[in-house]
C-alpha cells in the first residue's frame, strides 16, 4: 500500500520510531535505547508523530562509542528497525523497556532485553517477519477479483493470529503484547482490504458492504499512536467520501469526517485533510480551515500555526545566520540580496554523510546556469562552527558568498515551519522570495533539472 510505504526508507541501521505526540502524553515515562557502536557505525533515527510528519535524528560515529537514547512513552513506541541485510522489522516497546542495541558483523542487528518475556517478544517480532512478513501489507494482485483478494488477504491474517496466540498460549509473550500485536495486525488487514480505494478502482456494493462492516472501528483515542490505526482511518475516510463523490474536494472530506468519527480520530483526520490538501492550494485550504473547529491541543495548534506560519515571506524574518568570518546575518537579508533570482537552497552538516555525497554534482550544475538568473546558496545545520568551517574548506565553490550556517541549526524558525527534519533537503524559491518546492530532487536527481528549467525559461 502506498501509505504504508511512505515509511519504508533504507538507509543504512535506519529506525523508524513511530509515537504518540508530547501533546497527547500524559505520562513521564521513557523507553530507553542503548548499545555500543564500532567505529563508522551509522544510526538514522525516523519516528511519525500524531499528524504523519516525520521527524529524523541521523547519528554518526567516528569511533567506539556507546550510545544510549531515552524516548518519551506513555503507551507505547511502535518501532521498525531496517538492518543492510534484512527487512525491516517493526517492534512494540514499553514505558520503562530498557533495550540493547547490537550491530552484528554480518551488518544485522539484534535487539535484546533483560526482561525474560521482553526479550522473547522481540524475538518473535523478527520471527513474524520470516514466517509471515510481519505486519506488512498483502501485496494484492488488482486483476483478481476483490472475492479473491479477500480470501488471499483473510488467509494471510488469520496465519498472523494464529502465531501470535500459540505464543502467548505457551508463555512466550504478555498478554499486553498479544492484545497490542493483535489490535496492530487488525487494523492492518483494513488497510489491505482498502486497496480498491488506494488503487483508485470503483467502489462496487460488493466492496461497500465489506467496507462498512468497520465503520465502528475508528473511533479509539488510545490507539492514535499507532500508525496502523491512524493509516486504516485516512483510507477508510477516503473510502466513504469516495463512494458519494469521485471528486475528492476538502470541504466533502470534512463534511464526511465530522459525520462518521467522534472525537481524537475526528480531530486526527481534519488535521491530516488540511495537511494533505495544503501542498495543492495552501490559499483555499488556509480560507476553508479558519472557520474548521478542532478540539485536541495538538491538532488545532498543527492547523493554526500552519495558517500563519506558512503565510509568505515572514518565515525569513526570524533566523541569524554565522557566515564564516563568524560575522553575523539574518536570513531575511540573505533572500532579499538575492531577490529577482531564483534560489537554490541546500540545506547539509558535515556530518552528513548522503549531503556531501551530493557536493561533487554542483560544478555541473554550476557549468549549466552559469550567467542564469539562479542562485545556489548552502545552509549548515551544524552545531559546531569549527566543524561546519572544516568540512566547507573541503569544497572550493563554498565561500562567504554563499555559505552559511543557522546559528540555531535545527531548532531556527524557518527550519521548524518549513518541517526539515532530516537532511539532505532542498527547496528552490522563486523570484518573489516563495517557495516553488519545498522538498526538491537532489543535485544527482536528473528531475532536478526538469524542476530548475520550467521556471527559468518563462
Amino acid at each position: 500500500m502506498a501509505l504504508i510505504k511512505i515509511i519504508t526508507l533504507t538507509l543504512l541501521f535506519t529506525f523508524f520510531i513511530i509515537i504518540k505526540c508530547d501533546a497527547q502524553n500524559k505520562e513521564n515515562n521513557a523507553t530507553t535505547l542503548q548499545g555500543n557502536f564500532n567505529k563508522y557505525d551509522f544510526l538514522d533515527f525516523y519516528y511519525l508523530d500524531s499528524i504523519d510528519n516525520v521527524e529524523s535524528k541521523m547519528i554518526n560515529y567516528f569511533k567506539k562509542t556507546y550510545f544510549k537514547k531515552e524516548i518519551s512513552n506513555s503507551n507505547f513506541l511502535h518501532i521498525a528497525f531496517n538492518g543492510v541485510s534484512s527487512l525491516a522489522v517493526y517492534y512494540f516497546l514499553f514505558p520503562a523497556d530498557t533495550i540493547n542495541i547490537t550491530i552484528n558483523s554480518t551488518e544485522d542487528f539484534t535487539l535484546t532485553s533483560l526482561n525474560i518475556i521482553r526479550n522473547k517478544e522481540l524475538k518473535i517480532q523478527r520471527d513474524i517477519i520470516a514466517v509471515y512478513g510481519g505486519n506488512y501489507p498483502y501485496e494484492v494482485d488488482v486483476k483478481n477479483s476483490y472475492a479473491d483478494n479477500l480470501l488471499s488477504i483473510k488467509k494471510l491474517s488469520n496465519d498472523r493470529y494464529k502465531f501470535i496466540e500459540k505464543e502467548y498460549s505457551k508463555k512466550n509473550i504478555s498478554s499486553r503484547f498479544s492484545s497490542l500485536y493483535n489490535l496492530c495486525l487488525k487494523y492492518n488487514r483494513i488497510q489491505d482490504e482498502l486497496y480498491p480505494v488506494y488503487s483508485k478502482l470503483p467502489i462496487t456494493k460488493e466492496i461497500e458492504i465489506n467496507l462498512l462492516q468497520y465503520i465502528d472501528e475508528f473511533n479509539k483515542p488510545e490507539l492514535i499512536g499507532m500508525n496502523e490505526y491512524r493509516f486504516a482511518a485516512w483510507g477508510f475516510l477516503n473510502f466513504l467520501t469516495q463512494r458519494k463523490t469521485k471528486n475528492l474536494t476538502p470541504e466533502l472530506m470534512i463534511e464526511e469526517c465530522k459525520l462518521s468519527f467522534k472525537g481524537l480520530t475526528k480531530d486526527y483526520l481534519l488535521a491530516k485533510i488540511y495537511k494533505e490538501f495544503k501542498e495543492r492550494n495552501k490559499k483555499y485550504c488556509d480560507s476553508i480551515f479558519a472557520t474548521v473547529e478542532i478540539a485536541d491541543t495538538f491538532y488545532k495548534k498543527y492547523v493554526t500555526d500552519n495558517i500563519v506560519k506558512h503565510s509568505g515571506k515572514g518565515m525569513f524574518e526570524n533566523d541569524i545566520l554565522v557566515k564564516t568570518d563568524k560575522s553575523f546575518t539574518s536570513l531575511n537579508n540573505i533572500i532579499k540580496a538575492n531577490k529577482n533570482s531564483y534560489i537554490f537552497m541546500d540545506f547539509w552538516a558535515s556530518w552528513c554523510i548522503p549531503c556531501r555525497a551530493e557536493m561533487k554534482y554542483y560544478q555541473t550544475i554550476f557549468n549549466r546556469y552559469k550567467g542564469k538568473k539562479i542562485k545556489f546558496l548552502f545552509f549548515s545545520l551544524d552545531k559546531d562552527i569549527a566543524v561546519w568551517k572544516k568540512a566547507q574548506a573541503e569544497y572550493q565553490f563554498l565561500s562567504a558568498n554563499n555559505s552559511y550556517l543557522f546559528e540555531e541549526n535545527f531548532d531556527s524558525h524557518f527550519v521548524n515551519v518549513n518541517q526539515i527534519k532530516s537532511i539532505p533537503r532542498y527547496m528552490l524559491l522563486g523570484k518573489d522570495g516563495n517557495i516553488l518546492a519545498k522538498d526538491a530532487p537532489r543535485p544527482s536527481d536528473a528531475k532536478l533539472k526538469i524542476l530548475i528549467e520550467k521556471y527559468i525559461k518563462q
